[in-house]
């Protein structure tokens, strides 16, 4: 018979929402070791991802896609293109 999943007796390990937490944690330390020698971080790689695809995006639709506000991406993008990593480009759509 299968467990009560809101049964305040059942041991935390048992639980979905605890073990997801401790996977979430691991994976955040695992990636973060595996980029420390790029001297890199989760949220830049996501942004180099995004942009590598076949599309080219504003920062507003890359910040879109990847959930951020605006301030946030404008500050990604500074430390990716201070290391050479991207670039802007004006849009001949956009004259702002």
């Amino acid at each position: 018979m299968a467990s009560d999943p809101l049964d305040p007796l059942e041991p935390l390990e048992a639980r979905l929402g605890y073990l997801l937490k401790h996977v979430q944690a691991e994976l955040a330390r695992a990636s973060a070791e595996a980029l420390a020698p790029f001297g890199m971080d989760g949220h830049e790689l996501a942004v180099l991802v995004v942009l590598a695809g076949p599309e080219q995006l504003s920062q507003i639709e890359a910040a879109g896609r990847l959930g951020v506000d605006r301030t946030t991406m404008v500050a990604l993008l500074d430390g990716l293109e201070r290391r050479g990593l991207v670039e802007r480009r004006r849009s001949p759509q956009d004259r702002r």
